[in-house]
């Protein structure tokens, strides 16, 4: 007698454990995704500054991969929605669990479709009753039809999308940057530089910049600027060519450079004033002359 009763009293004592786990499960689901702070936070926040919080949160990169894009986006929406219902940070947190459970089934246990609604069903159960069997037993009636069709348009009608997007690997984007540059070989001539528009500092540097001269290199330049004035010199006799030429001498040849330009101008001038003449005298040949009738005389009667 005394062993039944201490196997009974072992059974109630498990069971009752069982119910206290269940019940502090119950208590902690809401909150296993985020924290009471975190969501009284969000419910604060703007929707950019939403996706921003939950992109660290989550440690998403969504500039460069774009199923963490799409995975923020999903999130995202989940989280404004919820603030724009008005739930309190309850509501919200255990909103947001589920939402997150059922993309990670996805992600994590590719699972069926019917699994999907499955898990959705037995989060919902207890709704509405004094049996409080689900994990969303803190909703009414009507917010859990809300949530319904808000995951029907979000998750379930887009399944097989996110279902490709979790079994099906990303191509990858190679991107590269080939430059190139014509540029004037630094050589020593008198040439400027080379524009250096658009062009960073190091291009500039490596390929545009020309070495300093050298002590050395001025004292070439020197001697090959004085061989180069030596070589271009004229002789002395041209220096005095005109030199023996007398101010009569000059006069003439003013004057008969003179008189040539002065008489190929008269002979253009004239020879355009004849085309003119005979342009107008063609005209004036080309018009006929109708004579006048004399009027009828009256007639006597």
């Amino acid at each position: 007698m005394s062993k039944s009763k201490t196997k009974l009293h072992s059974k109630l004592k498990e069971g009752k454990d069982a119910e206290d786990n269940d019940h502090s499960k119950k208590t902690e689901f809401p909150f296993l995704i985020l924290t009471q702070v975190k969501c009284e936070e969000l419910i604060k926040m703007t929707v950019n500054e939403i996706e921003s919080e939950l992109a660290i949160f989550f440690k998403l990169q969504p500039a460069t991969d774009l199923k963490d894009a799409a995975i923020l986006d999903y999130y995202v929406g989940a989280a404004y929605w919820a603030k724009e219902q008005g739930y309190n940070v309850k509501q919200f947190a255990g909103f947001f669990s589920i939402c997150y459970q059922l993309l990670h089934k996805i992600q994590e246990e590719h699972c069926s479709m019917v699994d999907l609604f499955k898990t959705y069903h037995h989060k919902l159960a207890g709704i509405g009753t004094e049996d409080k069997l689900g994990d969303l037993d803190f909703f009414n009636i009507e917010q859990a039809k809300h949530i319904t069709d808000y995951l029907q348009s979000s998750i379930f009608q887009h399944f097989k999308l996110y279902d490709f997007l979790f079994t099906k690997p990303q191509m990858e984007e190679i991107m590269s940057c080939n430059l190139t540059l014509e540029v004037p070989l630094p050589a020593k001539t008198p040439y400027p530089p080379p524009l250096d528009e658009a062009l960073s500092e190091s291009v500039y540097k490596d390929y545009l910049v020309l070495p300093l001269s050298s002590s050395s290199d001025k004292v070439e330049d020197s001697v090959t600027s004085s061989s180069l004035l030596f070589d271009v010199s004229l002789p002395e006799d041209v220096e005095d060519l005109f030199a023996k030429l007398t101010l009569e001498d000059v006069k003439t040849i003013i004057q008969e450079v003179t008189t040539e330009v002065i008489q190929n101008l008269q002979t253009s001038l004239d020879n355009k004033i004849k085309a003119q003449e005979a342009n107008v005298l063609a005209k004036i040949n080309k018009i006929k002359v109708i004579p006048l009738e004399e009027p009828a005389a009256p007639s006597n009667v």
